[in-house]
C-alpha cells in the first residue's frame, strides 16, 4: 500500500468526520426548530441534513475499504468502490427527496391546517446555509486535492443542503409575510434541489460503471502524446475507461513494418512512459504495436505462422541445397503478404553457387502467400 493512498484515506476520514458532526448538530436543530416554529420546510431541511449522516458513514466505510490494494480477484484495484458508493449516495438522496415531496403535496391540499412559521426558523435556516456552504468548500477543496469523486459527491450533498436552507429562508419569510403556501412550496423546492444534485452525482457515477470513455478532446490529447514519440507513425483503436480518479487506456501504435520486435516493444514502452508523465490521471495503458494499419481490417490474419512456413520453405530448399539450412529466418507480414529474409552462415553461403542462390529465391517465391525472398549472409566473427 502506497503512502499516497494512506494519506488520501486519512484526509477523507478527517474531512468527513468534521462534516458529520456539523450535519448532526444542524439536522437536530432544524427539526426541533421546525416543529417549534411550525415550519414544514425547515423540518424537511433537517431531514435532509440528517440524511447526510448516512452518506458520511458510507464515505468513511468506503475510504477504509479503499485501503485494500489490487489483488488476484481485483487486478485493477478497488477504486470503483468509491464510484459505486457515490451512486448509492445519489439514490439515497433521491429517496429522501421523494418522501419530502410527497408530504409537501399532501399539505398543499390542506392549507387550512397550516400555521405561520416563527422568526426562529429564519435564524436557524440562515445559520444552516452559511455552515453548509462552509462544509462544501472545505470538502470540495480536499476532494480536488486527492481527486476523489466520492468526497466531491459528499461535498455537493452539503452544498445542496446550503441551497435548500436558502430556499427555506425565502419560504419562511413568505409565510410570515402572509403567503400561507410559501412554506410548503419551499419544502417542494428543497426536494427538487436534492433530486437535481443527486442526478448530477449519480449520472457521472453510472457513466463510469458502464465504462463510458473519455470525451473527444481528451482522446485527441492522448493520441497527440503518443504520436510525439519517435518511431510512432500513427495511433488508432484508442479505448479508455475510468476507474475512480484514474483512467485506464489501451491503444494501437503503428511503427515501421521491418523493425525488430524488441525495437517495437521499446517504442511501446516509451509511449507508456510519455502518457504517464504528461497525463498523470492515466494510471495504466496497454500499448499494442502494429507493423501495419489494421484499424479497418486485419490484412495478415490469414497468413501462416512460422512453424507452417518453415515446413514449406525447407521442402522448397531441399532439392537445391540438400541439408543446408539458414541459421535464421526473419518473417515480415505486411499488406496481406509475406517477405522472407533467410540468413546463412558465411561458411554455408560460400558453398553455394550463384545459380543455387537464384534457384532458392525463385523456389521460395513460388510458395503461396510469399511475396519476396531475400538471401543474406552473416559474416563469421
Amino acid at each position: 500500500m502506497s503512502a499516497q493512498k494512506i494519506e488520501e484515506n486519512r484526509i477523507i476520514r478527517k474531512v468527513t468526520l468534521i462534516g458529520a458532526v456539523i450535519d448532526g448538530v444542524l439536522g437536530i436543530a432544524k427539526i426541533i426548530t421546525g416543529i417549534m416554529a411550525n415550519s414544514h420546510a425547515l423540518v424537511a431541511d433537517g431531514i435532509h441534513s440528517l440524511s447526510d449522516l448516512g452518506t458520511d458513514a458510507l464515505v468513511i466505510l468506503v475510504s477504509r475499504n479503499k485501503l485494500s490494494v489490487a489483488d488476484d480477484n481485483h487486478p485493477y484495484g478497488h477504486d470503483r468502490i468509491q464510484t459505486f458508493a457515490a451512486v448509492v449516495l445519489a439514490t439515497l438522496m433521491i429517496l429522501v427527496a421523494i418522501g419530502i415531496a410527497y408530504d409537501s403535496v399532501m399539505r398543499l391540499f390542506d392549507l387550512q391546517s397550516q400555521s405561520t412559521p416563527g422568526f426562529l426558523a429564519i435564524f436557524v435556516a440562515a445559520v444552516s446555509m452559511f455552515a453548509k456552504e462552509g462544509i462544501y468548500r472545505y470538502t470540495a477543496r480536499a476532494a480536488k486535492q486527492i481527486q476523489s469523486k466520492l468526497l466531491l459527491a459528499n461535498a455537493w450533498h452539503s452544498r445542496s443542503d446550503a441551497f435548500s436552507s436558502f430556499v427555506v429562508l425565502l419560504a419562511v419569510g413568505g409565510s410570515i409575510a402572509g403567503i400561507p403556501w410559501a412554506d410548503t412550496v419551499g419544502a417542494l423546492l428543497v426536494a427538487a434541489l436534492i433530486v437535481k444534485i443527486a442526478w448530477e452525482i449519480g449520472h457521472e457515477g453510472i457513466q463510469e460503471l458502464v465504462d463510458t470513455g473519455l470525451n473527444e478532446n481528451q482522446l485527441i490529447q492522448m493520441m497527440s502524446v503518443a504520436k510525439q514519440v519517435d518511431g510512432v507513425t500513427d495511433v488508432h483503436d484508442l479505448r479508455t475507461r475510468r476507474m475512480g480518479s484514474s483512467v485506464l487506456a489501451d491503444m494501437h501504435i503503428h511503427v515501421a513494418p521491418k523493425i525488430s520486435v524488441s525495437e517495437g516493444h521499446r517504442i511501446g514502452d516509451e509511449v507508456y512512459k510519455s502518457l504517464r508523465k504528461q497525463l498523470p490521471h492515466v494510471s495504466d495503458a496497454v500499448i499494442h504495436v502494429d507493423s501495419e494499419d489494421d484499424e479497418a481490417e486485419k490484412p495478415s490474419a490469414h497468413l501462416p505462422l512460422r512453424i507452417e512456413l518453415e515446413s514449406h520453405v525447407y521442402m522448397a530448399l531441399e532439392p537445391i541445397v540438400g541439408s543446408c539450412r539458414p541459421i535464421r529466418m526473419v518473417i515480415h507480414y505486411h499488406a496481406g503478404e509475406i517477405e522472407l529474409e533467410l540468413v546463412f552462415a558465411e561458411d554455408s553461403m560460400s558453398l553455394l553457387t550463384a545459380e543455387q542462390r537464384s534457384k532458392m529465391v525463385n523456389s521460395i517465391e513460388q510458395i503461396e502467400t510469399i511475396h519476396r525472398a531475400t538471401i543474406l549472409m552473416e559474416l563469421n566473427g
